[in-house]
């Protein structure tokens, strides 16, 4: 069962990838600003990563994001 929640604290870090390499990125870029912009009015600690380069994506791991869902 997953725990909903409205605290934006339970969310911790939240990384929004977005852009990417293909012909959709402008759209990808877009509404990923739409969404880091959405979380942050709610208090959420949310920032943009934009993907251009398959190593940014390596770069994340070393980081350790902490998977968690939320409904």
């Amino acid at each position: 069962m997953r725990k909903k929640t409205s605290n934006a604290m339970d969310f911790g870090r939240v990384a929004v990838l977005m852009g990417g390499w293909s012909s959709e990125r402008e759209v990808s870029q877009w509404s990923g600003k739409n969404i880091v912009e959405a979380l942050q009015r709610k208090g959420v600690d949310a920032s943009a990563v934009d993907v251009l380069d398959p190593e940014v994506l390596l770069g994340l791991r070393a980081i350790a994001p902490v998977r968690r869902s939320f409904c």
